[in-house]
């Protein structure tokens, strides 16, 4: 069902505030659980990794004990977002997120670097009433709410956003999907309401005539940003990682990340840690020369292993 605020008593707000707050992260270093190497390591097997399940794009909070997931499976046997949280034993079971409704489709989570927001993508109406929209929007759930106050971030009618990154600053990166057209790639601005304006192509500043850029990273700081792209001629499979540098108010010629992140299969939805030590991403590799599934899991592995990752880092 979504959710939307009700107005009540002063008594019975009180109640459901407390009753919404989200757990506290540890205090213990962020990302403390996540042992990276110098190769690719599955995350989560079984809970977040499971075979049988894809797991698409994930967003995690900056202490890294909570993330948010788009899943084949919710844990309810239903595709969505599904929310995991980490305790000394492990990832709980998947979970459906707050903001997730059994009525539409939403997917395609990524989050704020203060943790305030997960923004993700729908096909609800504004009222949470009617038939799924023909297209997707942007929406965002705040923290503070317990990830239950659902605003929405665009208004288009034919355009699909789906998964972007976001800076500091509020400059958003992102692609979309425009039925009988194909793929897009954007630059917007979240303002103070959540509302993204000012949005221009961005395709042009990183593969010039490409139009398959997608899944963006953006540093916080805007010194790099990553994405995903389809078969170039410089990939090593069906769908590749890349790093454009930034440039003055562009982007640098972006750079494969090679053979040590990028595979025969698809790899896209990356992540860099807030301190700048972990790169996760998604993947469709094969985990061994026996294994014949196309299965997506998550994966993790040190920045320093990834030598363009690891320039822009410094």
């Amino acid at each position: 069902m979504f959710r939307m605020s009700p107005t009540l008593p002063l008594f019975f707000s009180a109640v459901l505030l407390i009753g919404c707050q989200p757990a506290v992260e540890s205090a213990s270093e962020p990302f403390a659980w996540a042992e990276a190497t110098d190769s690719l390591t599955i995350v989560g097997e079984g809970t977040v990794s499971r075979t049988g399940a894809n797991v698409y794009g994930t967003a995690y909070t900056p202490g890294g004990d909570t993330l948010f997931f788009h899943t084949t499976d919710r844990g309810d046997g239903q595709s969505g977002i599904a929310m995991t949280t980490r305790t000394d034993t492990g990832w709980t079971a998947p979970r459906p997120a707050p903001f997730d409704t059994d009525r539409y489709g939403e997917g395609h989570p990524s989050i704020t670097p203060d943790g305030a927001h997960v923004v993700f993508s729908s096909d609800r109406t504004t009222d949470g009433t009617g038939p799924p929209r023909d297209a997707d929007e942007f929406y965002r759930a705040s923290r503070a709410s317990g990830w239950t106050d659902v605003t929405r971030m665009t208004t288009t009618e034919r355009i699909s956003e789906k998964r972007g990154g976001v800076a500091n600053d509020g400059t958003m990166y992102y692609w979309t999907y425009t039925r009988g057209e194909g793929m897009g790639f954007y630059r917007g601005q979240i303002g103070p309401d959540g509302v993204i304006r000012d949005t221009v192509d961005a395709d042009p500043l990183l593969f010039p005539n490409d139009g398959g850029e997608n899944n963006p990273y953006i540093d916080p700081e805007k010194r790099f940003m990553l994405f995903a792209t389809w078969g170039r001629d410089d990939g090593y499979g069906k769908e590749d990682l890349y790093l454009s540098s930034r440039e003055g108010d562009g982007w640098s010629m972006p750079v494969n990340l090679g053979p040590t992140v990028n595979s025969a299969g698809s790899d896209t939805h990356p992540y860099v840690t807030p301190d700048g030590e972990r790169l996760f991403l998604t993947s469709t590799r094969l985990r061994s020369p026996a294994d014949t599934s196309d299965n997506w899991n998550h994966y993790i592995i040190r920045t320093d292993a990834v030598p363009a990752l690891r320039a822009a880092l410094q």
